[in-house]
């Protein structure tokens, strides 16, 4: 579906960061269980329903310099045309189609296509951040890279974002961008070899780029992601534990099951089935709750956990509200669920946790 009077502009070293999974602590809070599922076959097919051109026939180059990203050059396909682009399926809307995207009695499925080049940059940010030692082919979609890095332990890297082609159903998304996702569950997956990593989705990340797709929505959704299942061998602990969630009155995003094939040069390939999930700050807090004024927290470290004596407000980053420096209500819900009265007085520690 690309044309192939396509202007193509390349920048050096485009990183730009986004929001990572958060949890949201308001009167309610929400535990997302491990992702899981084993390694990617790796089964290529030769064709797909959806399968895009991306064909690159004009090329030019071009350099953007910024110190906090990788030495690698990303390319920008800059449309002409954008045939598929409809009100319904490509802008935002004052209620997204949820029945589309989160069906609860259908399997969906996701094309993905990235150009090679940027392929290439996505697995060598991962080497640079999350390897040890020599690593040879397999691990990551990188077969026969052979790198030697140090393993970093930083809760601050956030992968790199990259242009790619999103087709489903027959419609295509223009220049989503795409990037890996996770922390202690990325890095697992991908030094154990395992090609199936989680993935981020954003419609309009690139729209400062290519601003003919400004507001670039999936059926109202700006942002998605897609959780590899790590760890979990059943594929269902997300999904059972977010509807649980909702079913007792709780936030929590919606989610629903999605067959991955990505394309990076070689043809669609079946990355597995992944659990698709709502961003919080996308829709989920506007959509579940009368008031979006409170504080939303993404928890690292130790912070997460809420065990006696974690509480770090330097662990415990603020996604709303960030000037304000006030962080009362989740000590408040920390001293709560540590207090000793869930013991010595069940009804009172109750009482107070849901106050």
């Amino acid at each position: 579906m690309y044309n192939k009077d396509s202007k193509y502009k390349t920048y050096k070293g485009v990183l730009m960061k986004n929001l990572i999974p958060i949890f949201l602590i308001l009167l309610t809070f929400n535990f997302y269980a491990c992702d899981a599922e084993a390694d990617v076959t790796g089964t290529s097919e030769t064709s797909t329903e959806n399968e895009t051109d991306t064909s690159d026939d004009n090329v030019s180059t071009g350099t953007v310099e910024d110190d906090d990203t990788i030495d690698e050059d990303i390319v920008i396909s800059s449309e002409t045309e954008y045939p598929d682009w409809t009100e319904a399926t490509h802008e935002k809307l004052d209620v997204p189609t949820y029945t589309t995207v989160f069906p609860q009695d259908a399997v969906l499925r996701f094309d993905i296509v990235i150009d090679e080049a940027n392929w290439t940059v996505m697995q060598e940010d991962l080497s640079e951040n999350l390897s040890s030692g020599t690593t040879t082919g397999g691990g990551g979609g990188r077969p026969g890279m052979v790198t030697e890095v140090v393993t970093t332990d930083d809760s601050d890297y956030t992968p790199v974002w990259v242009p790619c082609s999103l087709n489903f159903n027959g419609t295509e998304w223009y220049s989503v961008g795409v990037r890996y996702k996770g922390n202690s569950s990325l890095q697992s997956a991908y030094q154990a070899g395992n090609n199936k990593l989680s993935l981020k989705l954003d419609f309009d990340e690139f729209e400062d780029q290519i601003p003919e797709l400004k507001n670039q929505r999936f059926y109202g959704f700006k942002q998605l992601n897609l959780n590899n299942n790590y760890d979990d061998a059943s594929l269902m602990r997300e999904k059972v534990g977010a509807d649980m969630f909702r079913e007792f009155g709780l936030v929590a995003s919606r989610t629903t099951f999605c067959e991955v094939y990505v394309d990076n040069g070689t043809g669609p390939q079946y990355y597995g089935v992944y659990t698709l999930v709502e961003e919080m700050d996308d829709t989920v807090i506007e959509d579940q709750l009368l008031d979006d004024s409170g504080n939303l927290y993404k928890p690292d470290g130790d912070a997460a956990t809420f065990a006696s004596g974690t509480y770090d407000e330097g662990e415990m980053e603020k996604k709303s509200n960030e000037d304000d420096n006030d962080y009362t209500d989740v000590k408040a819900l920390y001293d709560i669920i540590n207090s000793d009265t869930r013991t010595s007085d069940l009804d009172a520690w109750k009482a107070s946790l849901e106050a």
